[in-house]
């Protein structure tokens, strides 16, 4: 289990198409060669999750991004620091189903946010680029949008105190890839997937992206977290 992760946050996606397009999310992981089809509870801090295969490789440019690009051999023996992959949806959690395949089941715990722990996150407003860090003097709107977004993350706005613009939460992403919020994500087990920041050109990133956004071409918000 790893204290490190990486989020690929969907933040247009709406709460009521977000379980049909995770199930289809699932589906292109497995067919691709990805994941496994169960779940384990031990190879995450955040619940079930889905283990990688042990021979994908789809992963290594994104982990030794400072190394010269590789060709991309998605199913080669070796060692990646990735243990599984959890797919996130607001107010769903996956269970093992009667047919034995993983299924959505309605419960609370999935909130939708994908931040930072140790020490803490800041958010830019979409408009003007101003940071709000949480815990910081005039953060006080930042709590409040949390904790509306917990109650109905469609009435969660958020107030910029430099240009007064007011709009959703998940529209405020950060510019340090610290926080996002979004009804549908991947999160990565087990290291800081750098390579899709410092390298998005690569073949692994684009094809960890478009395994991620499918036919909606969506380009997903980054957070890397330390747990």
């Amino acid at each position: 289990m790893g204290d490190r992760n990486t989020s690929l946050v969907n933040t247009e996606i709406s709460r009521a198409v977000a379980p049909k397009a995770a199930l289809e999310l699932y589906e292109r992981l497995l067919d691709s060669g990805v994941i496994l089809p169960e779940l384990r509870d031990d190879l995450s801090l955040g619940g079930f999750a889905f283990p990688l295969r042990d021979d994908f490789r789809g992963l290594d440019d994104l982990e030794d991004w400072r190394s010269p690009e590789q060709a991309m051999d998605s199913h080669s023996p070796g060692h990646t620091c990735i243990t599984a992959i959890e797919i996130g949806v607001t107010g769903y959690r996956w269970h093992i189903g009667l047919t034995g395949r993983p299924e959505l089941t309605v419960q609370p715990g999935n909130n939708g946010l994908y931040m930072n722990f140790d020490g803490g996150f800041s958010v830019n407003c979409p408009f003007c680029r101003s940071a709000v860090k949480l815990g910081a003097d005039g953060s006080e709107g930042l709590y409040e949008a949390l904790n509306a977004w917990h109650q109905n993350p469609e009435s969660s706005l958020l107030r910029c105190s430099s240009c007064n613009a007011t709009v959703p939460l998940s529209t405020w992403q950060s510019e340090n890839q610290e926080f996002a919020a979004g009804h549908l994500a991947i999160t990565l087990w087990g290291g800081n997937l750098l390579g899709l920041l410092f390298r998005p050109s690569s073949a692994s990133a684009k094809r960890l992206r478009g395994l991620f956004a499918g036919s909606s071409g969506i380009e997903p918000a980054l957070v890397f977290c330390l747990v």
